[in-house]
């Protein structure tokens, strides 16, 4: 499996190119209000958050991982996999995406594959999402569908176009403006529960992310949040593409 793909659980956590019509304009700010105070929501810079995965694909066994997220303005990336032994890293410089795997002790096991145009601008979106709070500078259009009704709550669904097609759906809590359900681009629907705090500003303490695969199956991604740390920057380098071997010393 590629690590780079676990993004389905991406969540939307300044500037649309677009101004949103008045409506939708009304539902992201009572959105961003439950997350936080809008000083405190504009004065993130960088978010780390660190945690446990539980993957399910199909009828295999549930695999189980631990993950460490960053994410730093205005497009920089970096999220660590511990799986089965492996260290899987994919990171994001801007307009540079690259995907580091190796087993730690064994210097055979190293690889690095720069990513391709279009994953690169995948995880620059997810970058995006996770960093400004529904009002992602890469959105061009923010599209009110309708009212809809998920687990006995009225929502307002809103989707959020990219360029190329691309969308991010979001039902809002039309009583209190929280998330209720996502869709991100692959289709997976995500859903949050439990609050974890830092700088003032709500995060979820899960995450479930659901995918359809053919033949019925489902790719259930479930990852907990241990904690959440904000504006609490790392060096640029540690976003840049790795060599694509280890130096010998």
């Amino acid at each position: 499996m590629k690590w780079w793909s676990l993004l389905i659980f991406a969540l939307g956590l300044v500037g649309l190119s677009a101004q949103p019509t008045p409506e939708v304009s009304a539902i992201i700010a009572k959105a961003r209000a439950h997350l936080g105070e809008e000083a405190l929501l504009q004065g993130v810079n960088a978010i780390r958050m660190v945690g446990r995965l539980e993957i399910q694909e199909g009828a295999a066994p549930v695999e189980l991982a631990k993950i460490e997220l960053v994410y730093q303005k205005p497009s920089q990336h970096l999220m660590v996999i511990e799986i089965g032994g492996r260290v899987e890293a994919t990171g994001l410089d801007a307009t540079t995406g690259w995907i580091r795997s190796e087993i730690p002790g064994n210097a055979a096991s190293y690889r690095m594959t720069p990513l391709g145009f279009s994953a690169m601008k995948s995880l620059r979106m997810t970058t995006w999402e996770n960093l400004y709070f529904f009002l992602s500078p890469g959105v061009e259009r923010a599209e009110w569908v309708g009212e809809e009704i998920l687990d006995g709550l009225s929502c307002d669904k809103v989707v959020f176009h990219y360029d190329r097609g691309v969308s991010y759906t979001r039902w809002f809590s039309r009583e209190t403006g929280a998330v209720v359900r996502s869709q991100n681009p692959q289709g997976a629907l995500i859903e949050e529960s439990g609050v974890l705090e830092s700088g003032g500003i709500r995060f979820p303490a899960k995450t479930v992310s659901r995918l359809a695969l053919e033949g019925g199956q489902f790719r259930v991604v479930t990852m907990t949040l241990d904690f959440v740390e904000v504006n609490r920057p790392l060096a640029g380098s540690v976003f840049e593409q790795p060599l694509p071997r280890p130096v010998r010393r």
